[in-house]
């Protein structure tokens, strides 16, 4: 159907903008203060895992509104909160609460005190078990390499047109069907914004759909007759960039949408592009789509065009060292779907491909063969408890190897074992308008799935960022680490002892720099007296973790999970490859 707008829907769409104020602690005194982080770790001994969308931010607002009294904060959260499930397509809600500007813990981090954990317990052995069902896997894996899948990421400032974008993309491949773009035109016109329907099909709860600015990450599966996808739409909000990393990571490439109408608060230092770049290229995205979108809002200029584009190239070849190979630029329009799907007729002197040929093209070159003898390993992005007593269902993707039903796997850190009584994958096939969820039996990496487990003895122990694998290759957990870390712009240097938020993979947890080897400064030199880094300097330092002890690889044994961020007082500092694991006797 089409979808006509006014002048003033089209001014909506050009202006939108979002200024609610975030809680800030800075605000309490100093006795409360110490109190907020004193009980923090207690209600999150008992709550910590268990509730959809429950993180140490809102538990912090829960605890200064209810007095600081552990019971009556435990109790509103049991009210509030919704057990862990999986999440599903973009037919159900994203998660729908906000996980606020984690880097605020790193003020009171170093005086956490960490009870005893559970995945200090002697590492149990578990037998490895037969699949259930026999099958030639060569066969099978060189079928499933037909469609291999593509993974992408929106990425982008706020407000810069992700949501509509993908809502635009999914519409015109026929995936969302009239009848409910009808529906969210109708609902988006009941509160006055008529343009944010499209942006609609991925924000779907009522603070994102009322605020107008996606809160967290929500990913949709769909297939082509040439391959198999999966957009993953991120916050470009400042407060949110812990949800967009987790994102990335989860991502093969980058699709980064910019408004032209606004590149320039954007691509500031207050705006959220080159911050996002920079994380997406520190966690291993080396092909990025470039949108300069809203074309439409400036009568598709070409010398804008062209301004806009040299400005993002000199910043992602030379600051970045992207491959010009790797980099693709398209005008769009998100909003009306130029060059999404559909060529613009707007734009005559573009004769470039579109997003979605682009896409294609990446979902082409991808050329990795699965190796059947390859390492599972998988990190658990969603979790559903089962009806039955032992039975978990775990949802995320497959970094390495393959997994059948039948099959044991093992979760670090704390050891937990179940075996695979299913799989589940999702999917939308262009012009069906209907997600199917098909068995499988086997699954490949790249591919996200939901492994249905049963024999599963403490299900509450199974962690959002657990990682999954066979027996006999279980990941011992670390507290400790060797990095080889890159510092961006500091506002002040980074000195033993200095804490921060790391951020492994979808696992963000407090942290501090324990100790430097060696510091490499900006011109080169290398120093091994000098124990502070400085920006745009790098070193080999030690990094220790102060809350639980977390799975971890090196960069050489996983080239997505040896990559680390480190965030501090609301910005990114620097990125790392894990380069050692240390590991302490008690561990």
């Amino acid at each position: 159907m089409p979808l006509n707008y006014s002048q003033d829907d089209m001014e909506d769409y050009a202006n939108e903008n979002d200024s609610d104020e975030q809680f800030n602690e800075d605000n309490l005194n100093d006795e409360d203060y110490n109190t907020l982080y004193e009980l923090l770790p207690k209600v999150k001994e008992q709550t910590d895992g268990k509730y959809r969308n429950l993180d140490d931010q809102k538990i912090k607002e829960l605890l200064w509104m209810n007095y600081f009294s552990i019971d009556d904060t435990i109790e509103e959260i049991k009210r509030s909160y919704k057990r862990k499930k999986v999440a599903s397509n973009f037919a159900k809600p994203s998660p729908d609460e906000v996980h606020n500007e984690v880097s605020q813990v790193t003020k009171g981090v170093s005086q956490l005190k960490v009870a005893e954990e559970k995945n200090n317990r002697s590492v149990k052995k578990v037998n490895a078990t037969k699949p259930k069902t026999k099958i030639n896997i060569q066969k099978a894996i060189a079928q499933k390499a037909k469609k291999p899948n593509l993974s992408f990421i929106m990425i982008g400032h706020v407000d810069s047109g992700k949501s509509t974008m993908i809502g635009r993309l999914l519409y015109d491949l026929h995936i969302v069907d009239s009848k409910v773009m009808h529906k969210l035109t109708q609902e988006s016109e009941r509160i006055g914004k008529p343009s944010f329907s499209l942006a609609w099909v991925m924000d779907q709860t009522p603070e994102e759909r009322e605020r107008g600015v996606t809160v967290d990450i929500c990913e949709t599966q769909f297939e082509t007759d040439k391959g198999r996808y999966t957009v993953i739409d991120s916050p470009g909000h400042k407060d949110y960039v812990p949800q967009m990393i987790n994102g990335v990571t989860q991502a093969d490439i980058a699709v980064m949408i910019v408004d032209i109408a606004s590149f320039k608060s954007g691509f500031g230092d207050n705006g959220q592009t080159k911050e996002h770049l920079t994380i997406a290229k520190s966690l291993g995205i080396d092909n990025c789509i470039i949108c300069i979108n809203k074309m439409d809002s400036i009568g598709w200029d070409k010398e804008m065009f062209d301004s806009v584009k040299g400005e993002l190239d000199d910043f992602l070849m030379e600051e970045l060292h992207f491959k010009p190979a790797n980099l693709k630029f398209v005008p769009t329009s998100g909003y009306l779907g130029d060059n999404i799907v559909k060529r613009s007729q707007n734009c005559s002197w573009y004769n470039g491909k579109v997003l979605m040929e682009l896409l294609e093209d990446a979902n082409a070159s991808i050329k990795e063969v699965v190796d059947k003898k390859s390492e599972f390993a998988m990190t658990v992005n969603d979790l559903q408890k089962g009806g039955r007593e032992g039975e978990l269902t775990i949802g995320g993707r497959i970094h390495s190897g393959t997994i059948q039903p039948g099959e044991t796997i093992v979760i670090s850190p704390t050891n937990e074992s179940g075996v695979v009584d299913g799989i589940t994958v999702t999917s939308t096939p262009v012009g069906t308008f209907k997600m199917q969820k098909k068995t499988a039996q086997l699954a490949i990496r790249s591919e996200f799935v939901d492994l249905k487990l049963k024999k599963v003895e403490n299900p509450d122990d199974i962690l959002i960022g657990d990682v999954a694998t066979k027996p006999g290759h279980y990941i011992k957990p670390v507290k400790e680490f060797k990095c080889d870390i890159n510092c961006f712009n500091l506002n002040r240097p980074l000195l033993v002892g200095t804490p921060f938020i790391l951020f492994r993979g979808n696992i963000s947890i407090p942290c501090r720099l324990k100790s430097i080897d060696y510091v490499v400064t900006a011109s080169g030199k290398m120093n091994k007296k000098r124990k502070h880094l400085a920006s745009s300097s790098s070193g080999l330092v030690n990094i220790e973790v102060l809350d639980r002890s977390i799975p971890m690889f090196t960069f050489k044994q996983d080239t997505k999970l040896g990559r680390v961020v480190l965030r501090r007082d609301g910005k990114t500092i620097g990125a790392g490859k894990v380069v050692g694991l240390v590991t302490h006797k008690t561990e």
